[in-house]
This record gives C-alpha cells, sequence and structure tokens, in this order.
C-alpha cells in the first residue's frame, strides 16, 4: 500500500489537465466578473424604475 501511495504523490502532473484547470478558472473569473456587471446594472435599473413611481407634486 505504501508503495501505491509513493508512486501516485511522485507522479508527474498531467500538462493538458494543469493548462485546463489555468483555462477554467480564467473562465469563471470572466464569469463573475460579468455577473457582477449584471447585477449593479439591474440595480441602477431598479432605483431609476422606483424613481419614475413616485408621484410627481402637482404645481398649484
Amino acid at each position: 500500500m505504501a508503495k501505491a501511495l509513493y508512486g501516485h504523490l511522485t507522479k508527474a502532473p498531467n500538462k493538458r489537465l494543469a493548462d485546463e484547470v489555468v483555462q477554467l478558472r480564467a473562465r469563471v473569473r470572466s464569469l463573475e466578473s460579468e455577473l457582477a456587471e449584471l447585477r449593479a446594472r439591474e440595480s441602477v435599473s431598479a432605483d431609476e424604475e422606483e424613481l419614475a413611481r413616485i408621484p410627481e407634486p402637482a404645481l398649484p
């Protein structure tokens, strides 16, 4: 068992797998920033909508 664990721990990392992980992490960062931008835009839009619903005072 110890030999099997030792062989598993000393294996060289798979270059293709490492590259894929880097690409996936970059994609996740991109999607997270896009989500933050959409949420901010939605928040501004909701605020504008709320202001539009406030009745304007009538002039005497």
